[in-house]
């Protein structure tokens, strides 16, 4: 940006020559993204392990599947695990929720700072799934550890300064086994034995990703069976979408809502490893604006063609799944320049929960669908789980609301005992 240009001719096979330009596209849209998670406090990433005491002994467990970012991770990974028997209940512990408190602390504060000039919105919740250690020598892998040992080794703080090499990096592979599902409630009736656990609304939810020809990254968010909003505010979308540029009405499915957005810009990405505990869990906080007003013509040309494209899509149902199909080739070609890069389809169940005079939203997602370099497919599939409190959501993705980053931090307390409850009950009870 503000550089000198050169022009760039890939040769070769034509389907390699397709596959490079999508790499250098990507590459480039990366870096743009990069800019923008800085003007926004760049993308901060910790570590933390939970301990129980001390003198706690931990191996590590060799996970034998294949990671997703498999292009991006080298080597063996590993998850840790304690060598205690112990089958009791577990909390997060106070020194592990202290130092998550002035991570989170730090970041609300540029965030806060931020949104006086910015009226930007944002959301905070945690995801559960399992963080695994690679860059590890294969004979260390069969040592006994410490948490002193822990904390000379794993990179705790993710640093471009530091000699990476001498470092166990993590890598977090979000979701969790499928048959969680049979410990939930079943309809809106289902009286739950986990504290006041109740299914309020069943969804769908659609996403596409694309590269557009000045190299940005845009989104399709699209959702069937929306749930209700307030009153009037049938045509919104969801509270916590973000960088909303244009809507898209898609002439096919009358009933479904769909949005053209930038991604939300995540500021903090926290791993919060327990040991004791088949999962562990991701803290995100992302933000961003409602919607995009500063576009520029090259931005509006482009959104509109790309919407004009995505009226045409369609809804295909099979059995018990819906898929939402881009238009058909024959009648409606992708327009030049714009590649779709990935494609994800969610039935989202939302719960309802109320602990210590907190009301808490459990959205539980299956989810499956593809990434794409322009020449193959390869297919994604997981079962997550994502829990928000909502007196958080009530302050960050109002603009008018005047949080305070205190008033934040001083509920992860009772969040923490909530996801440490919900998790109990979940993984460690079965």
């Amino acid at each position: 940006q503000g550089g000198d240009t050169i022009k760039l001719e890939i040769i070769g096979r034509p389907k390699n020559c397709v596959r490079g330009e999508c790499l250098i596209r990507q590459r480039i849209i990366a870096i743009k993204d990069k800019i923008i998670r800085k003007e926004h406090g760049g993308d901060t990433q910790f570590v933390c392990i939970d301990l129980n005491d001390e003198n706690e002994k931990f191996q590590l467990k060799l996970d034998g599947n294949s990671p997703k970012l498999d292009g991006f991770i080298q080597g063996q990974r590993y998850r840790i695990e304690t060598e205690l028997d112990d089958d009791s209940q577990t909390e997060i512990s106070n020194e592990t929720i202290s130092e998550i408190k002035n991570r989170l602390l730090t970041s609300l504060e540029h965030l806060k700072k931020l949104n006086d000039e910015k009226q930007l919105i944002a959301d905070l919740w945690c995801h559960f799934g399992k963080i695994l250690v690679y860059n590890v020598d294969e004979e260390e892998s069969k040592n006994i550890f410490t948490p002193v040992d822990f904390n000379r080794r794993l990179m705790k703080i993710v640093s471009n300064n530091k000699d990476k090499n001498a470092y166990w990096k993590v890598s977090f592979e979000e979701g969790v086994d499928p048959s969680v599902d049979e410990a939930l409630p079943e309809s809106e009736d289902d009286n739950h034995r986990f504290p006041r656990l109740k299914l309020v609304h069943t969804q769908w939810r659609y996403d596409f990703g694309f590269g557009t020809p000045s190299y940005r990254n845009v989104r399709l968010k699209a959702w069937k069976c929306l749930r209700s909003g307030p009153p009037g505010s049938d045509d919104q979308p969801p509270d916590e979408v973000k960088n909303i540029l244009t809507p898209v009405f898609l002439q096919a499915e009358k009933d479904m809502k769909a949005w053209i957005c930038y991604p939300s810009v995540t500021v903090l990405r926290g791993e919060i490893m327990t040991p004791n505990s088949p999962y562990d869990c991701r803290m995100k906080l992302r933000t961003g604006s409602r919607y995009v007003t500063d576009k520029d013509s090259v931005c509006l040309e482009e959104d509109a063609i790309l919407s004009d494209y995505l009226s045409h899509c369609t809804l295909v149902k099979k059995d018990d799944n819906m898929t939402l199909c881009l238009p058909d080739e024959e009648n409606h070609k992708i327009p030049d320049g714009f590649g779709c890069i990935f494609y994800r389809e969610a039935k989202e169940k939302i719960f309802s929960a109320t602990a210590d005079e907190e009301c808490f939203t459990v959205i539980v997602l299956d989810e499956k669908g593809w990434d794409s370099d322009s020449t193959e497919k390869r297919e994604q599939k997981q079962f997550g789980i994502r829990v928000v409190m909502n007196s958080w959501s009530e302050a960050l993705l109002s603009p008018e609301q005047d949080w305070t980053p205190e008033e934040i931090v001083a509920k992860l307390d009772k969040y923490m005992d909530f996801l440490s409850s919900l998790k109990n009950y979940l993984f460690d009870d079965s």
